[in-house]
């Protein structure tokens, strides 16, 4: 189990979207009442009562990357820390981007942001 909060802007929602997707499973015959929320297709293109592997959520996002000529070498784990880097840089306190993108320890939050290297001058968000 696990919150969303609704924001204002319906195009921007997590919750609205989670909803769209909801009710696109349902109108196609797959019932998210019970097991898991994301689920993978199997060759056939069946929807499968398992849940989605990281190793899925790499191969996915490299594969729409490079379907869009837009790779450089992202991960879902980099994404993981851009969001982190962004919600701090937006205001949010430690705590608050550390229960987000799931992690346990203010050191390990910091360790991966690293936002000294990140707002200096001339640094990655130049």
């Amino acid at each position: 189990m696990f919150a969303i909060k609704r924001c204002a802007d319906a195009l921007m929602c997590p919750v609205t979207t989670v909803e769209a997707y909801f009710d696109l499973s349902m109108a196609i015959g797959v019932n998210l009442i019970t097991g898991y929320l994301f689920r993978p297709t199997n060759a056939q293109g069946t929807v499968e009562q398992k849940p989605v592997s990281s190793q899925l959520v790499y191969h996915r996002l490299k594969t729409y990357l490079q379907e869009t000529g837009i790779d450089s070498g992202e991960t879902p784990h980099g994404c993981r820390t851009a969001c982190a880097i962004s919600l701090s840089m937006a205001g949010s306190d430690i705590q608050s981007l550390m229960s987000h993108v799931g992690w346990r320890a203010e050191d390990t939050a910091l360790y991966y942001m690293q936002l000294a290297k990140v707002t200096k001058v001339g640094g990655t968000s130049r």
